[in-house]
């Protein structure tokens, strides 16, 4: 037996395959039978199913410029258009064991905005402990825009990889000379196995076929296989594979892999207690939204499965109370709730989080807040309350009697953004993405802004005021609000973070044909047309009468959007919060 030490985990399954044929070379010739799609700029990635195995694909084949191509390793079948092929037909061949397959022709049209890679994510695809104090693993290095056949470079040195895993993003048909980094695909390299002291700190660089290379991305190696948490979700594998003691008798009782956890796919756990009596309740599909939010988050396992688990138990319920609160010292309990209270009482006895709180989020779906408001994370704030220095653990939903009582609290994607929302508090995402003062930046791509989400609960006037991405807000290619009008047919289950895409706005230099994305006008200046060019938005006063002819113009001079999926932090139960 291996001691715990020396265990080894792969989720990637690695075989080689020793090429020892009966049949001859002949009938081993492979066969290309599809590219799709068809055609499409350099740096695109291009699918093909072929017959047969272990084989080169040869771009402009039987031409004196044909050149080999990098193509995915024990995942689907692709390659990138190769960076400077030149408009027009290209052929592309495969070349293996049996000799050459057939030819088809894949069409190369015109340049789009080429665009650096972004490094996300780095997890661990495999990882064992050979003696003491060193590590051997195999890295997964994820991002935007990274070509199949880039290069990795850890310390400066290129590292041997190979391209596992690819992503298409779905822009909706947004022109993307509209966006400041438009994402055309995701990408998972795996860095082959090498060894190093653990606990070291590696910087990762990946170079695409074009030379542009990403931002330096720094990664801690594991210290032993203990603490160990190969997904990057806070939660440790042996905990996620083997369960948690959470009385520290007899072994593990709570058994994390029953709820879904899985050591290779980030996990977030909340329980959400829902108030006895409320009009208007959690919709079982408003839950699910936020679930096909995350499952749906532009992030790539090693383990095969895309996006992050989050596990919502929303079985539970705790009486009705007219407020509550854990931030306000409070009174009258029966009617109302303090923060000792909802602490003391309400979470101390709906969830154990003397052990299964370090790895679970709380929240309750309540009435209403004193101050009004829809919710509230218990993520730590400084710098008077207008930025977030920590994750939190705690939430409240505080939905029935929110003060926007036009807001249509029956509606999916109401209740679904509301939750996402404080849940993103929860993970240390702000109302600006790089602030929390920043509330409705219009090129800030996410249900954490004011703008997307109390948008359908919002008058006309005050939508006007505060203009957004329409394509990306209600997930539909070719919308638009006309006069500020919500556009119900495409009011969707849809919520979402941001993943970085925005164009740059400076507020004193906007052109209103081009808008927020894809050249849909915005009247920034408020005159009588949206053609002018060069203007700054028109601020709102602090006071009526002029509200309707402004915009809301709570961001910097010059606005930027945020990645929240690149930057979520899964230590808030552990760090337990501000209050708990």
């Amino acid at each position: 037996m291996t001691s715990p030490r020396h265990r080894i985990r792969f989720p990637i399954v690695f075989a080689c395959l020793v090429a020892v044929s009966s049949c001859s070379p002949q009938g081993c010739r492979p066969k290309l039978v599809l590219v799709a799609p068809e055609s499409g700029p350099a740096r695109s990635i291009v699918s093909f199913t072929a017959t047969g195995s272990w084989y080169a694909v040869a771009w402009d084949a039987e031409s004196q410029n044909e050149r080999n191509l990098a193509y995915t390793f024990l995942g689907i079948k692709q390659f990138s258009v190769p960076t400077g092929a030149g408009t027009g037909p290209h052929a592309v061949q495969l070349i293996g064991y049996g000799g050459r397959s057939n030819i088809i022709e894949f069409t190369v049209t015109e340049p789009r905005p080429s665009v650096a890679p972004r490094i996300d994510h780095v997890t661990l695809a495999g990882t064992w402990f050979p003696s003491s104090g060193r590590v051997n693993t195999w890295l997964l290095i994820q991002g935007a825009n990274i070509d199949i056949g880039a290069t990795v470079e850890i310390g400066n040195v290129i590292h041997p990889s190979f391209t596992y895993r690819t992503l298409n993003n779905n822009l909706f048909d947004i022109d993307p000379a509209t966006l400041d980094f438009p994402i055309y695909h995701y990408s998972a390299l795996v860095s082959l196995s090498f060894e190093i002291d653990a606990g070291s700190t590696i910087v990762i660089r990946v170079r695409n076929l074009d030379q542009q290379v990403t931002d330096p991305f720094s990664y801690t190696l594991p210290m032993d296989e203990i603490t160990m948490d190969s997904d990057g979700d806070n939660i440790p594998d042996h905990i996620e594979i083997n369960g948690f003691d959470t009385d520290n008798l007899n072994g593990p009782d709570f058994f994390f892999s029953a709820i879904g956890a899985n050591p290779f796919r980030r996990d977030i756990f909340l329980e959400l207690d829902v108030m006895a009596g409320l009009d208007h309740p959690p919709k079982d599909s408003s839950l699910k939204a936020v679930q096909m939010a995350f499952a749906g988050a532009p992030i790539l396992n090693a383990g095969g499965t895309n996006g992050i688990h989050l596990y919502i138990d929303a079985s539970g319920t705790v009486p009705f109370y007219d407020t509550i609160d854990f931030t306000n010292a409070m009174d009258n309990f029966g009617s109302s709730v303090s923060p000792d209270e909802y602490y003391g009482i309400l979470k101390s006895e709906n969830i154990n989080y003397a052990s299964v709180g370090d790895y679970f989020h709380y929240g309750i779906w309540a009435n209403r807040r004193p101050n009004g408001n829809s919710g509230i994370s218990d993520a730590a704030v400084g710098n008077n309350n207008t930025i977030i220095t920590g994750p939190g653990d705690d939430l409240i939903v505080s939905f029935d009697d929110f003060v926007l009582s036009n807001l249509p609290k029956y509606l999916v994607k109401s209740q679904a953004s509301i939750l996402m929302h404080e849940l993103g508090h929860n993970l240390k995402q702000r109302h600006g993405g790089h602030d929390d003062v920043s509330t409705t930046r219009p090129n800030y791509n996410s249900v954490m802004s004011y703008s997307w989400m109390d948008r359908l609960g919002q008058g006309y006037r005050v939508r006007l005021q505060r203009p957004v991405c329409f394509p990306l807000f209600y997930g539909q290619a070719g919308v638009k609000e006309l006069y500020g009008n919500v556009i119900n047919n495409f009011v969707k289950q849809y919520v979402d973070y941001s993943d970085g895409m925005g164009a740059k706005l400076v507020k004193t230099n906007l052109d209103e044909p081009l808008g927020v994305c894809d050249f849909i006008a915005v009247n920034w200046n408020h005159d009588l047309d949206a053609v002018d060019l060069g203007v700054a938005a028109k601020p709102c006063p602090a006071q009526p009468p002029d509200q309707n002819d402004c915009i809301d113009d709570r961001w910097p001079p010059i606005s930027e959007d945020f990645c929240n999926w690149c930057a979520l932090n899964y230590r808030g139960p552990e760090e337990n919060g501000e209050e708990n």
